[in-house]
């Protein structure tokens, strides 16, 4: 009798936190956990499978979901649009925030997500000379200075722990690209965003940040989506019918 299994076109952050959280468990019961988190399917029935099946359906989780890294500086999802808190301009409220919930990556990344991107209040995205400077900028593989062109919500905790909770819907290989985008920009500016920043220590900032748009160029290919692709949503997919004998 063949069993037909519903594959998801991502893992979502909460999936990928509940994965990555079963290191004590045995690699079968590994197996029989990932699948269940992925698919839907109560551990129950899957113990009822037989071994072939099992695999079989565990290697196309592992072939047909993607986990690459993208950064993505801005996303719509529910009908709201949210940008990636520009690095230059985060407060020291946010800084010890995500300090302290970088301690535990994995736990928190959901969090430390309602940090990076907030609702944006104000963009020019709609200016058609921005719109056509940009389609040529990501046609010659190039970009501009995209935290210029929008304004984000103040930070605020209440808001963070509301949205931390929806972010966990998110695809994992954005926030992991918006992770792997702050850890490779941060440092430079903990070391030289002072209040006694000396003209030297500005100049590096303007280095730091051409740092940051070759960062942005290397990390996936999320403004191009973008550009391409304004008005796409991110939403959990009905994924791939993989049959098994």
């Amino acid at each position: 009798m063949k069993k037909t299994v519903t594959i998801p076109d991502f893992m979502t952050v909460e999936q990928w936190q509940t994965v990555n959280n079963i290191e004590h468990l045995t690699e079968l019961h590994k197996t029989v956990k990932t699948i269940s988190v992925l698919t839907g399917l109560s551990e129950a029935e899957l113990k009822t499978w037989g071994v072939k099946s099992l695999g079989t359906i565990y290697r196309d989780l592992n072939t047909k979901i993607d986990l690459k890294e993208e950064f993505h500086p801005i996303f719509k999802y529910e009908d709201k649009l949210y940008g990636f808190s520009n690095i230059d301009t985060m407060t020291l409220g946010e800084y010890v925030d995500l300090e302290r919930l970088c301690q535990e990556p994995h736990k928190n990344l959901h969090d430390i997500l309602a940090i990076f991107y907030r609702e944006i209040k104000t963009h020019n995205f709609d200016n058609f000379v921005w719109k056509k400077a940009q389609k040529i900028l990501v046609n010659n593989k190039k970009t501009s200075n995209i935290f210029k062109q929008y304004e984000v919500n103040k930070y605020d905790v209440n808001e963070r722990n509301r949205a931390s909770v929806i972010f966990k819907k998110l695809p994992v290989q954005y926030a992991l690209g918006a992770l792997a985008f702050f850890l490779g920009t941060a440092n430079g500016y903990t070391n030289i965003t002072t209040p006694y920043s000396t003209e030297k220590e500005l100049k590096k900032l303007e280095d730091l940040q051409i740092v940051n748009l070759k960062v942005l160029q290397s990390i996936g290919d999320g403004l191009r989506q973008f550009i391409t692709s304004p008005n796409q949503v991110f939403s959990i997919s009905q994924g791939t019918k993989v049959s098994l004998i």
